[in-house]
């Protein structure tokens, strides 16, 4: 099992707009994405995980869960979404699922020990990148 505590400051990102696109975000919203930037506090104990999201611009985001549960919470496109989580191996993976058939997954995984990488995939298909280094 990976242990994802820690300061994790977005280094990188690939295909992201095309992913937000696809979830139904405005192009206003989708360019400061772009412009933006990220860190995840994480405090991971077992199954326990409380991942605050610090971002350029807008508010912090709080996500405090269990590993094997379900919680909601609300999306960049400004709709409510159920929010599955599953180990998936030693990453973490979770499904979201907003109204009209819309959603993702995000595969959190540890691609170094100070390398942190969320693998994004619509219900289209498409994929995105985001790469977060250990501070």
């Amino acid at each position: 099992m990976a242990d994802f505590t820690g300061c994790w400051k977005s280094s990188d990102t690939d295909n992201l707009d095309a992913v937000l696109k696809d979830l139904g975000v405005s192009l206003l919203i989708r360019q400061g994405a772009k412009l933006a930037s990220s860190e995840h506090h994480i405090t991971h104990t077992g199954d326990h995980m409380k991942v605050e999201v610090h971002a350029t611009a807008k508010q912090t985001k709080v996500q405090d869960y269990n590993i094997g549960d379900s919680f909601e919470e609300t999306e960049m496109n400004g709709m409510q979404s159920q929010v599955k989580t599953e180990w998936q191996g030693k990453d973490i993976l979770s499904t979201h699922t907003m109204p009209d058939g819309v959603g993702y997954t995000m595969l959190r995984e540890l691609t170094a020990p100070d390398v942190m990488t969320l693998h994004l995939t619509t219900v289209q298909g498409t994929k995105a990148k985001r790469v977060y280094k250990k501070k």
